[in-house]
C-alpha cells in the first residue's frame, strides 16, 4: 500500500478548514474526493464554558460526543451529550437530512451526573436501539465511572431505563495511558438480534466484558478479560465475525511499546480465548478498531507512533482471514516526525465492499483535534485514496474539534451502497459549541 506524507497533508487539511471546508448539496469536491457530500447539519448548540474539575458539579456549558448509527432508507441514528442538561440526547434524521422527532429525546435519566461519549447501535436498522456510555458515577475508588446501557424498542421515541453493567469501583470508561493522562469512552458495543456484549476498561486497569442474551434489558456478570494496575488496558473494539465467532482488540497504556491485543470467543462471549498480539511492530500501537468486509475478512486500523503516548502517530491497517493472521499490517498513513499535527482515533467503517478510514488531526501543542481525515480504499484495503478533509470539521478561528473528555468515540458509520454518515463536534471559547451531522457517500 502507498503510504502519505502527514505534515504536507495536515497543511492542506487546515487550510481547507479555514475556508469552511463546506461543499454545495450532492456537489463532489474538486480535488479526486472519492466521497460525494452533503452540506453538514447543525444537530446541536451550546455554550463554550469548560470550568474548573469538581466532580457533578463542574461547570461544563457545552455540547460534545457526537455518535452515530446508519439506519435503513437513509436514516441516520444520532446521539450527542449537553454537559450543560447533563444529559445524553437522541434525534433521527431522514435521508434529507431533516429531524424526524419533534424534540430530541433523552436517553440518559440522571440530569445531576455527567453522560459521556456514548455508543449507539440498532440491529434491526432503527426500530430497536441500544445506547451505551459512561456515566460519572462516583461508587468507590478513585475515579469514577460506570458503564450503562439504555435501550429502544420504538425507534427512539423513549428509552428504558438504563441499566448499570459494570457495577465496578475500578472507574469504568477511563483508558490509562499514565496516571495523570487517559482517555474517557474507553468502551464499544456490538449487538446481534438479542444478544448484545459491552466492553470497557477501567482506570485502575481492567478490560471487562458483559453480556446480554435479552436485547439489553438484563446483563450478565462481567468477565474479566486482561489487564491489571501494572498494565492497565485501554481502547477495546468489538466485531462479530460471520462464523460467530466475537473477537475483542485492545492496547496498553504506560508502555513505550504496545502491540494490539487480541482475544476470541466460541461461545457467544461466555468466556474468551487470550490470542496474544494480532501483529507485531516496532512502534505503540493505540486505538484499535476492527470491521468484518462482505468476503468475511476482519480488518484492523491502528494508530502507530515511535513510542507512547503517540505523538506524531501514523495509521497501520492489517486485513485478515479465518485464521485471524494479520500479517506484518501496512503504514496506510506515515507518521509526521516533528510535524505540526499528527494522526490519532481512527475510525473504521465497511459497507462489504468499500472500506473508510477516518482519523483525528491532532495539534501536537495541544492534542486538540484539528479536523477529521480520510482514506478510502475500494479493493478490500489493498491501496487506499489520498488523504483528504471530512468537509465541515477543519478548525474554526479560535477554536478546535470537541471531544474534550477523551477522543475514544463511534463517530462514524457506514451503510449500505457506500452511504456516510459522520458526527463531530466544534468548540470555539466563550462562544460557542455545536454538533455536526455530516453525510455523504461513495462516488461509484
Amino acid at each position: 500500500m502507498k503510504a502519505f506524507k502527514l505534515l504536507a497533508v495536515v497543511l492542506l487539511l487546515v487550510a481547507l478548514g479555514a475556508c469552511g471546508g463546506e461543499v454545495e448539496e450532492d456537489r463532489p469536491e474538486l480535488n479526486d474526493d472519492p466521497v460525494i457530500w452533503r452540506s453538514p447539519v447543525v444537530v446541536a448548540t451550546g455554550d463554550a464554558e469548560r470550568g474548573p474539575w469538581r466532580m457533578n458539579e463542574s461547570e461544563f456549558h457545552y455540547v460534545d460526543d457526537p455518535a452515530v448509527a446508519a439506519g435503513q432508507d437513509g436514516e441516520t441514528l444520532f446521539v450527542w451529550v449537553d454537559n450543560r442538561a447533563q444529559t445524553i440526547y437522541f434525534q433521527r434524521f431522514d435521508a434529507e437530512g431533516e429531524a424526524l422527532l419533534g424534540e430530541p429525546v433523552a436517553v440518559s435519566d440522571s440530569p445531576d451526573v455527567f453522560s459521556w461519549l456514548p455508543r449507539i447501535v440498532t440491529s434491526d436498522g432503527g426500530n430497536t436501539i441500544l445506547v451505551a456510555w459512561e456515566e460519572i458515577l462516583f461508587t468507590g475508588g478513585s475515579h469514577g465511572g460506570e458503564i450503562l446501557v439504555a435501550r429502544s424498542e420504538d425507534g427512539g421515541q423513549s428509552f428504558a431505563e438504563p441499566v448499570n453493567v459494570s457495577w465496578t469501583t475500578g472507574g469504568a470508561g477511563k483508558g490509562r495511558q499514565s496516571e495523570s493522562r487517559w482517555d474517557n469512552g474507553s468502551l464499544d458495543l456490538v449487538v446481534d438480534g438479542d444478544r448484545v456484549w459491552v466492553a470497557w476498561t477501567e482506570f485502575d486497569g481492567d478490560l471487562r466484558l458483559a453480556r446480554s442474551m435479552d436485547g439489553g434489558s438484563r446483563f450478565q456478570d462481567a468477565i474479566h478479560i486482561s489487564g491489571s494496575g501494572d498494565q492497565p488496558t485501554r481502547a477495546p473494539a468489538l466485531a462479530l465475525l460471520d462464523d460467530g465467532r466475537i473477537v475483542l482488540a485492545w492496547t496498553y497504556g504506560e508502555q513505550d511499546t504496545a502491540d494490539v491485543q487480541l482475544a476470541v470467543s466460541n461461545d457467544d462471549g461466555e468466556s474468551f480465548e487470550l490470542m496474544g498480539p494480532a501483529l507485531e511492530r516496532a512502534g505503540y500501537a493505540d486505538a484499535p478498531r476492527l470491521a468484518v468486509d462482505g468476503q468475511g475478512n476482519l480488518h484492523l486500523v491502528f494508530a502507530e507512533a515511535a513510542q507512547n503516548p503517540g505523538e506524531g502517530a501514523g495509521l497501520v491497517h492489517a486485513r485478515a482471514g479465518d485464521d485471524l493472521d494479520f500479517g506484518a499490517g501496512q503504514l496506510i498513513l506515515e507518521p509526521s516526525g516533528t510535524g505540526q499535527a499528527y494522526a490519532g482515533f481512527p475510525q473504521l467503517l465497511s459497507d462489504g465492499s468499500d472500506l473508510v478510514v477516518t482519523w483525528e488531526i491532532l495539534d501536537r501543542q495541544t492534542r486538540l483535534s484539528l479536523g477529521l481525515g480520510l482514506l478510502h480504499s475500494g479493493d478490500g484495503g489493498d491501496s487506499f485514496s489520498r488523504p483528504l478533509l471530512v468537509p465541515g470539521t477543519g478548525t474554526p478561528e479560535g477554536g478546535f474539534g470537541g471531544g474534550l473528555q477523551g477522543l475514544l468515540m463511534r463517530k462514524a458509520d457506514m451503510g449500505p451502497g457506500g452511504r456516510l454518515v459522520v458526527g463531530h463536534s466544534h468548540f470555539i471559547p466563550d462562544t460557542r459549541s455545536e454538533v455536526l451531522l455530516i453525510r455523504g457517500r461513495i462516488d461509484d
